[in-house]
């Protein structure tokens, strides 16, 4: 039987202080740091990151229940994640298509009772995460 009980997740990673655009100090995953403030100073909304989410998800850094932990982190292992508001992950995805394909790019929104949650989430490999920034801090040269 799964254990449902409410956990307060762990922190697992290393982080580091990052004024936010409504000028709050938030914490981020230290390798996540030059993604978040590319995807910042693009206009994009973020609501939660992490630089490797199976070993948070293995280290109790998620609510993922305990004994789902194992299998979980072993499908996770390796991937970065950000949750975006759904027509945000869609700007992103299309920005990122020259560094996503042909690699392990997994984007999904929630499906609820009423329809669509206002969120997705993208995991894709971590060793793509500067490469991702770049490619937002262009986009970003290119527009301006």
């Amino acid at each position: 039987m799964a254990d449902f009980r409410p956990c307060r997740p762990v922190q697992v990673h290393p982080t580091r202080a990052v004024t936010a655009p409504d000028g709050k100090s938030v914490r981020v995953d230290e390798l996540m740091v030059p993604l978040v403030k590319a995807l910042w100073a693009s206009g994009y909304t973020s609501l939660r990151c992490c630089q490797d989410a199976g070993q948070a998800i293995r280290a109790g850094g998620t609510r993922t229940p305990v004994e789902h932990r194992p299998l979980y982190g072993d499908f996770y292992e390796g991937l970065a994640w950000v949750t975006l508001p759904i027509e945000d992950m869609i700007r992103l995805r299309a920005i990122a298509q020259p560094v996503a394909e042909y690699r392990r790019w997994m984007a999904s929104a929630p499906i609820r009772q009423g329809g669509m949650g206002p969120w997705a989430s993208l995991h894709f490999p971590t060793d793509q995460i500067d490469d991702l920034a770049k490619l937002l801090r262009s986009s970003l040269h290119d527009a301006s």
